[in-house]
């Protein structure tokens, strides 16, 4: 492996331009699972935060971004938050018809993103404060803790 910011932002816009591409309700390709689990952590719990702190987890799951909602939960939990990981499952449990990897499926099964049921709305809405409050808490900040094991395992090679 090569090492040093370089090789980190390298391997980054790598996995970044998989999750772009990422065949709708497929499984990790042999690309993304060749890339360090550190680096597919920061890019997952980086684009979570994105999308839930933008809008919530209707928008997370209604972006591509949703498609890894289950590496996201594994990212959480490898980066030692467990609140995170739990409020994840919670969020992923309460979707309509059952989570789908696919976009496009999931959308379907949501309907209209301006008409969402109002309960399910609510739901994710007290789940979306759990987020939000954990994120803004330094020591559950599960972007800087990934960049930062990332960053020494680069720096040290």
């Amino acid at each position: 492996m090569e090492s040093g910011p370089r090789a980190f932002h390298a391997d980054f816009d790598r996995a970044w331009n998989l999750m772009l591409t990422w065949p709708d309700g497929g499984d990790p390709s042999p690309e993304w699972l060749a890339i360090s689990a550190i680096v597919r952590h920061a890019v997952v719990t980086h684009y979570s935060y994105e999308d839930i702190c933008n809008g919530g987890f209707e928008q997370y799951f209604w972006n591509h971004t949703g498609n890894l909602a289950q590496e996201t939960v594994e990212a959480y939990e490898a980066l030692g938050l467990p609140l995170l990981a739990e409020t994840m499952r919670n969020a992923i449990a309460l979707f309509p018809g059952g989570y789908a990897r696919g976009r496009l499926a999931r959308r379907e099964r949501l309907g209209d993103l301006h008409s969402l049921d109002q309960a399910l709305v609510e739901q994710w809405s007290k789940l979306d404060s759990v987020m939000f409050a954990a994120l803004a808490d330094a020591d559950q900040n599960a972007w800087s803790i990934a960049v930062n094991e990332a960053a020494a395992k680069y720096v040290r090679g």
